[in-house]
């Protein structure tokens, strides 16, 4: 069972997969974004979701260098894991 908590982390979490990594950004760079906006900035428990989706459209819109080549571009290995949850990978937990 989840507490309130934990369902609104794991909302932030569902938030950044979906807008940040999905759509092919730079998981490493938005990390440095945010820990160049607030001391903990990578800890995801330092964000509330208002404040995590204004920084993510800010970061979507000045920051397009970040974004990579989008996933078609890149060779498929059929031995590959599928990427880390969002909290091992872009926030501190």
């Amino acid at each position: 069972m989840n507490t309130g908590a934990e369902a609104i982390k794991e909302s932030k979490r569902a938030y950044i997969q979906e807008q940040i990594l999905q759509e092919g950004y730079d998981k490493d760079k938005f990390k440095a974004y945010l820990e160049s906006l607030k001391k903990d900035g990578a800890d995801i428990d330092s964000w509330n979701l208002k404040e995590l989706k204004t920084e993510i459209a800010y970061f979507k819109r000045y920051f397009t260098s970040y974004r990579p080549y989008l996933a078609d571009n890149f060779s498929s290995d059929d031995n590959e894991q599928p990427e880390e949850p969002i909290e091992d990978e872009v926030l501190n937990s």
